[in-house]
């Protein structure tokens, strides 16, 4: 069965939804028997911080020979986080 988990990130301003939804699905192509799902929930700007967003995607996990354990997507997803800081700035929130 597949999993659904949200992700919020707080990223610069002047970076796209379509270049970090890029983003995410390479570096959640690691595995070919992993099913990804991507879909955007919310894009939310603070009043108080112009220089920054936050993106919240919706990730669904799908592991086509067997059920995946919450710690393996809590690890496939701190290492979707790890390498997408490693080009852009980027917080987990």
């Amino acid at each position: 069965p597949a999993t659904t988990q949200d992700v919020c990130l707080r990223v610069e301003d002047d970076l796209a939804y379509h270049d970090l939804k890029q983003m995410v699905k390479d570096s959640l192509r690691a595995d070919e028997r992993l099913r990804v799902s991507i879909r955007p929930l919310d894009i939310y700007k603070r009043a108080d911080d112009s220089s920054h967003k936050q993106i919240t995607l919706s990730l669904t996990l799908q592991h086509h020979d067997r059920t995946l354990k919450t710690t393996e997507v809590n690890d496939i997803l701190e290492s979707m986080v790890r390498q997408i800081s490693a080009k852009t700035p980027l917080e987990r929130v």
